[in-house]
This record gives structure tokens, sequence and C-alpha cells, in this order.
């Protein structure tokens, strides 16, 4: 029989855990196609209830619009139903946000998902112009990736709600903030689905009513990500911050060794770095116009931070 959360959750399309896929690439900068199943089923045997594509850890924002479909399709195809994919759609054109957001309908995706317009970050109206859009390209269920360094401070979450529910296809929000205020709020005044996205600060917006997170480090450490979940869910408060500890002590030796202070997204370089040589998965590199490649000596010393530290 089911839970009376699971009954609660049923409509819910994306809940628990739920990783931001990274882009498994060729030497030659191609989207590795047989690299991504590998990928999928470790982390779906480990817990994992959804995956994001294309984002920022999969570095969408850099990969041409080819491969930014080739990549959509093999993880769709991986995926093979057993869990719900939602495919970042956003370009620098809304054009090409639209064309994307349409592929990944015919691909077969369960949603799609926007950051703001990279060319207007922090002006709602051209945020809300963009993903109505982008919303209106395909009959997908429609999320947006608020990002605190690209959201307009000054709307108010009534207001954000109130004007997404203009858009049919709206059916929820990405949260990667630290204002779990805010994010409550979101919540309160009718946001169908949120997830929040600080892996560091998983158990803060399950207390505040989160349905499940969406994050990075979930690749490599799904485990603790989803032991985390299920011990809040559980009643056992004290077992998801002992988790939360554990997985923060990963999460900050890459912030640290990766150079994260520098640009956040040189996390992918340590992600990979763990996949590819304390899981191995053959994940390739990086793309250099989005990631700061480690040093040897880091690379070292973040396997011998998290060896053992994993699960």
């Amino acid at each position: 029989t089911q839970s009376t959360w699971d009954t609660e959750m049923s409509d819910i399309l994306f809940k628990g855990v739920v990783a931001a896929l990274v882009t498994p690439l060729t030497p030659a900068g191609d989207i590795d196609v047989p690299a991504v199943q590998p990928v999928v089923d470790f982390l779906l045997a480990r817990g994992i209830s959804g995956l994001y594509v294309c984002g920022s850890t999969g570095e969408g924002l850099g990969l041409s619009m080819p491969h930014r479909k080739t990549m959509t399709e093999a993880a769709i195809r991986a995926a093979a139903g057993r869990v719900p994919v939602m495919v970042m759609v956003a370009a620098h054109s809304v054009e090409d946000a639209c064309e994307l957001a349409r592929h990944a309908q015919a691909a077969g995706a369960d949603a799609i998902s926007s950051v703001a317009p990279p060319s207007t970050p922090g002006n709602f109206d051209a945020a809300l112009s963009y993903w109505t859009a982008i919303g209106a390209a395909c009959a997908l269920p429609f999320y947006v990736y608020w990002i605190a360094a690209t959201a307009d401070k000054t709307v108010t979450p009534e207001r954000f709600v109130s004007a997404m529910k203009g858009l049919s296809t709206f059916r929820g929000v990405k949260f990667t903030d630290t204002d779990f205020f805010k994010f409550q709020q979101l919540l309160a005044h009718g946001t169908p689905n949120a997830v929040t996205g600080p892996d560091e600060m998983m158990v803060a917006g399950l207390a505040m009513g989160s349905h499940g997170a969406i994050g990075s480090t979930y690749n490599v450490h799904p485990k603790l990500a989803t032991g985390i979940f299920a011990a809040f869910h559980a009643g056992q408060n004290k077992e998801a911050a002992a988790l939360q500890w554990r997985m923060n002590a990963n999460i900050a030796a890459m912030i640290q060794l990766c150079n994260c202070k520098e640009r956040g997204t040189n996390i992918i370089a340590g992600l990979k770095l763990i996949l590819r040589e304390l899981h191995g998965l053959p994940v390739g590199q990086t793309c250099t116009s989005l990631v700061s490649p480690m040093s040897a000596e880091n690379e070292s010393a973040l396997l011998a931070a998290v060896r053992g530290q994993l699960e």
C-alpha cells in the first residue's frame, strides 16, 4: 500500500533525487553516445528518480544545437521510461530554445526547463516573454530554472506564480537559491512542483516543503543523496542531517579543489574526474568554454579526499 506521502505526491512529476546529468564527451568534443547508458544505469541502480539533461552540469549552453539534440536523445533512450527526463532548452536565441523544446517533445522527454534568457538576466519581464515563447513551443510541462545570480531580485513569489500561471504548460520550479523563505512562498502561492537546487542544503529544502532535489553532485554520491531523502521522509531527521554532513564534506572538497569560487561550473571537472577514476564510468573531459581544467595536484587531492566517502 502507498504511504500518505506517496498518495499526496502521486501527481507530482519530479520528486525524490534527480541527477543533473553530466554529458559524456569524446576527445574530439562530440557526444560519447555509448557512454550515456552506463552512467544512467549507475544512477538509477542507486535510487535516482529522475534526470535533468543539458543543464549547467550537462554543459548545455556550451554545446552546439546538434550535440544537445544528440545528448537529449541518448539520455531519453538510456532512461527507457524508468524515470522522468527533463531537458534544459535555454539558448542564446529564443528561436533556438523553441527548436530544442520541440525536439525534446519529439524525442520523448517528460518535461522541459529553461533559465532566464542569457542576454537579459535579472529582468523578469524579459524572462516571462522568453519562457512564454518556449513553453508555448510544445505541449510538455515547463519548469523554470530559477538561479539566484540571474533572477530578478524585485519580483515577489506571488507575482512570479501569478504571471507563470498564464502559461498553460507551467508546472514548476527548479530553485537554485539559498532563500528558502522565498522558496516556501513559491509553494504557498501555488507552484505545482518545486524542487531545490543547492545540493549542500537538501535537508533545508525538504524542511521547507520541497518535493525533491535536482543537483550536480548526485552524479558522484547518489546513495548519500537518496539516503537523505529517504531518512527525512521516514522522520529520521538526525540521520538525514548526518548524511547531509557527509555529503557536504565531499562538496566542500570539490568547491575548493575545482576552484568553484572562480566559476561555479568548474565543479564539472571534478565530477567527471570522480566518475572516471572512482566509479569507472567513461564520461570524458569537459567543454573548455565553460570549465577550467584542474591541475594534476588538485585532481590527486580531490580523489584522496572523497575516496571511500561516496556511499
